[in-house]
């Protein structure tokens, strides 16, 4: 059975384009590709962001990756995303590279 998967990327900036106009851009934060099946539900989305936001992936301390999202107190605020169905050009500066893949099938913490 596929599950909702997200890959994460932190990056110290990124935009996304459509038809060569950003539709969506950050500074310093978080990148999530985001793959969605059939049978994921509201439960599984739930999980999801709550495991994403306690992912301690930025430094408090210098070298220590110790503070998530919901460390920094950035929820709340609107999400950028880019447009559902078209052609996106996603340009993307990894900071790091931290990179990580969550899956809703692996729910464990």
């Amino acid at each position: 059975m596929l599950r909702m998967r997200a890959v994460i990327q932190r990056v110290s900036s990124a935009t996304v384009s459509v038809d060569g106009s950003i539709v969506g851009e950050i500074g310093p934060g978080l990148l999530v590709f985001l793959g969605v099946g059939r049978e994921d539900g509201e439960a599984d989305a739930d999980w999801l962001v709550a495991r994403i936001v306690k992912l301690r992936v930025f430094e408090r301390d210098a070298g220590r990756m110790d503070a998530s999202l919901d460390d920094s107190e950035a929820l709340g605020r609107p999400v950028p995303t880019g447009v559902f169905g078209e052609h996106m050009d996603i340009d993307a500066h990894n900071d790091g590279p931290v990179t990580l893949a969550v899956d809703t099938k692996d729910r464990e913490f």
